[in-house]
């Protein structure tokens, strides 16, 4: 199409250009964008990032405690955690993202470090980020309101951190969705005898 093509002799197309988090920033599709003047049409091609994680609706509630700062922080860990929703906090990444912002905003953003350790700190009080039991340094982006995969590959790791709640208490309280009070004994433990009065004989020959 050429750049200053006469308004009459274009034909209008729409494309819909679906709304993500975006991760990684190396695939990038390509659409026309143009604009009208002078009855010419100017266009160019502007390229939009396709990698991108999958925000569920189900957070908002935690989200809006987050200063602006602490928000860009989060978004960035999603888009740096790996394929099982795991991210290494440490010096160097904290300095990654400081080179980010200066990067993108073209100046000084964040004062110190140590702000993004107190990011980090309101970001586990909120139970966006957790542990990865039994390694050090790495964390979980709660699988619950943010994942980097499929559908499936997200029901099996919050599957598998329903079996770990048992024994890491910090794993129940990021994944529950009611409070602990509220929780249960399975259909067959119910049914076992609570008292002396209901606990029968033994059966023997």
């Amino acid at each position: 199409m050429s750049k200053n093509a006469p308004i009459e002799s274009i034909r209008h197309k729409y494309t819909n250009i679906p709304y993500s988090m975006s991760t990684k920033m190396r695939k990038k599709k390509g659409v026309e964008v143009m604009k009208i003047e002078d009855n010419m049409l100017f266009s160019a091609e502007v390229h939009f990032v396709e990698n991108s994680v999958r925000l569920y609706f189900n957070a908002q509630h935690k989200l809006i405690h987050l200063k602006q700062l602490q928000r860009s922080y989060f978004d960035f860990m999603c888009e740096k955690m790996n394929s099982r929703n795991q991210i290494k906090l440490a010096p160097s990444f904290r300095e990654e993202f400081i080179s980010f912002c200066e990067r993108v905003l073209g100046k000084e953003s964040v004062r110190s470090p140590r702000t993004l350790i107190e990011a980090e700190d309101q970001m586990k009080k909120l139970n966006l980020i957790f542990k990865v039991p039994e390694m050090s340094g790495l964390w979980y982006v709660n699988p619950k309101h943010v994942f980097k995969g499929t559908e499936t590959a997200r029901t099996k790791l919050i599957e598998r951190l329903g079996v770990q709640s048992s024994v890491h208490p910090y794993i129940r309280a990021a994944i529950l969705n009611v409070p602990d009070s509220e929780l249960t004994p399975p259909e067959v433990l119910r049914k076992l005898p609570t008292s002396e009065h209901e606990i029968t004989e033994p059966y023997s020959d």
